[in-house]
């Protein structure tokens, strides 16, 4: 099963000022201000993907983290996604993954106490509907963090 997920990215190139600040620092404090202020772009993110999320017991807004993935040279990546498959599979009963099957839709089963004719049920899209929603407020987030932990940091290596 592929990923329960949205991207967003953002680059930021060009800006000469920037790239000198950015020159003085190391790049282990370039990874570190740059994780730190996608973070807090993924947790406007999650807070919209909280109130757009489908509630049945509550498990699967419960079950919203922010985490971070696999970065690679220039790039640092940070994720919102639905944490604890084998809880909420076990939590719901069913023998489906909720979160994607509310996200991108499923067929519905055709033997079992849930019986139906196999019809298509359709995905909800929330996870998509809050990344759009949210998505120029997260990349204000980011860039105000990023501005306020790049001048901390390059402070910081001046003394």
């Amino acid at each position: 099963m592929g990923r329960l997920g949205e991207r967003v990215q953002v680059v930021v190139t060009g800006v000469p000022q920037l790239d000198r600040s950015l020159a003085e620092l190391g790049a282990k404090v370039q990874r570190r201000v740059a994780r730190r202020a996608a973070r807090q772009g993924a947790k406007v993110v999650k807070r919209v993907a909280r109130s757009k999320a489908p509630v049945d017991k509550g498990l699967l807004r419960s079950a919203l983290v922010v985490r971070a993935g696999k970065s690679r040279p220039g790039a640092v990546v940070v994720k919102v996604e639905v944490g604890k498959r084998d809880q909420l599979v076990a939590a719901s009963g069913d023998d489906f993954y909720y979160p994607a099957s509310t996200e991108y839709g499923r067929k519905a089963p055709t033997k079992g106490k849930r019986a139906g004719r196999g019809e298509r049920v359709p995905g909800l899209h929330w996870l998509r509907r809050a990344k759009d929603e949210a998505e120029s407020q997260a990349t204000a987030a980011m860039w105000a963090d990023f501005k306020v932990g790049l001048a901390s940091a390059i402070a910081e290596a001046r003394k």
